[in-house]
């Protein structure tokens, strides 16, 4: 049986996924995964979880505590000439594309995941691979680099033109590169390549896991859960408000970098359903015979997977601006505090998608750790039944 954890990006939403991982180590000690996939943000998580796959419990309550204590200098820099850059790039200039400095993030990935017990942690068999997600720029499509033992990979070859899996040995270089939300953060350079945020262009989150033969699943998506009812209701009172540029930016990122994984979840459990109907019709030869015509037409046979999706019951762009008018900001530059706060008045009183994605403020990142360790207590008896082998 193996266990696989997907875990989807977002910027400062990421905090959201320790609180998350927090309650299961304390609620399922000997919970362990398999396989661990991550994108954006959740390719940072995905790393830690990873190189810390032989002492999970302890990994996840030290990786809380990490995002709980971040402050904006720790993830990324703005100054008056990375804001010039677009100007500066209409005459031709060479500065990159992007308004800030993303070094202080790459100083943060070398000194707080632990590379070389990932590579024991693949080569102890505690771990069966991490699969990091990223976009080429050159082609659009997603790159999936995959770290594991060749024993314990169940690698695919795509059929995909936009899917590429390459076998790979997991750096710092890969995660920055996932986590390159465009226009904010530079892009980044791997073997001879440019990439952006894995999520620009990965309509499938679950994919990768899937590939690798996982047979259940705990999906932690940071797109707010709601209702067709709640988006019906949203779209009546706010639909007529005069867009701002601070909306229209958060909403766009919200579109195409946050993660489809609770439709990807609903797909797959329309196909263990039809798994089951036709074990029910035909037999129990169908499943085989019917993942035998899917593996030579797609690259992969059908087999049932149980899969898990924990994701936010508060709006958590909303939350951003109730954080910001009630509690301010912690100490920062003064460029620091005039750009978030100019992103809080730009946006709708109501939410903030943009103001989310770069809040990186203690206060609201030890919240959105507190909101994922609740969600995740309330969903107890899911995570049981997905940790029950252990």
């Amino acid at each position: 049986m193996r266990t696989g954890l997907v875990l989807g990006g977002g910027g400062a939403r990421g905090a959201y996924e320790a609180g998350v991982l927090r309650y299961v180590a304390r609620a399922f000690p000997r919970a362990r995964f398999d396989v661990v996939t991550g994108t954006s943000a959740g390719a940072i998580n995905a790393a830690w979880v990873a190189a810390h796959a032989g002492v999970p419990g302890h990994a996840a309550l030290d990786l809380a505590e990490i995002w709980a204590a971040l402050r904006l200098e720790d993830v990324y820099r703005l100054t008056s000439g990375t804001l010039l850059r677009p100007l500066r790039s209409v005459f031709g200039s060479n500065a990159p594309v992007a308004l800030a400095d993303a070094a202080p993030l790459a100083e943060l990935l070398d000194r707080v995941v632990p590379w070389s017990r990932l590579e024991r942690a693949i080569d102890g068999g505690d771990l069966a691979a991490l699969a990091i997600t990223a976009t080429e720029l050159a082609t659009s499509r997603n790159v999936v680099w995959v770290a594991g033992r060749p024993s314990d990979l169940r690698f695919w070859e795509s059929t995909n033109p936009h899917i590429r899996p390459r076998p790979a040995r997991i750096g710092p270089a890969h995660v920055l590169a996932s986590a390159a939300i465009p226009l904010v953060f530079p892009p980044v350079e791997v073997d001879g390549a440019w990439f952006v945020d894995g999520g620009l262009g990965q309509q499938t989150p679950l994919r990768p896991a899937l590939r690798l033969g996982v047979d259940r699943l705990l999906v932690i998506s940071l797109r707010s859960a709601a209702t067709i009812d709640d988006v019906c209701r949203i779209g009546d009172e706010r639909a007529g408000e005069p867009p701002s540029w601070a909306q229209v930016v958060g909403k766009t990122m919200t579109s195409v970098l946050l993660d489809k994984s609770a439709h990807e979840v609903r797909r797959l459990e329309r196909v263990n359903r039809v798994i089951e109907w036709g074990a029910e019709q035909f037999g129990g030869g169908f499943e085989q015979a019917y993942g035998e015509l899917l593996a030579r037409e797609r690259g992969a046979s059908l087999r049932p997977v149980r899969a898990t999706i924990i994701s936010p019951r508060s709006d958590l762009g909303a939350l951003a601006v109730q954080h910001l008018d009630e509690h301010g900001l912690a100490p920062t530059s003064a460029l620091h505090r005039l750009v978030l706060r100019t992103i809080a008045r730009a946006g709708s009183a109501a939410e903030n998608d943009l103001l989310s994605f770069l809040l990186f403020d203690p206060g609201f990142l030890a919240r959105l750790v507190r909101l994922g360790e609740e969600d995740a207590e309330s969903r107890h008896a899911e995570l049981e039944a997905v940790f029950a082998a252990d």
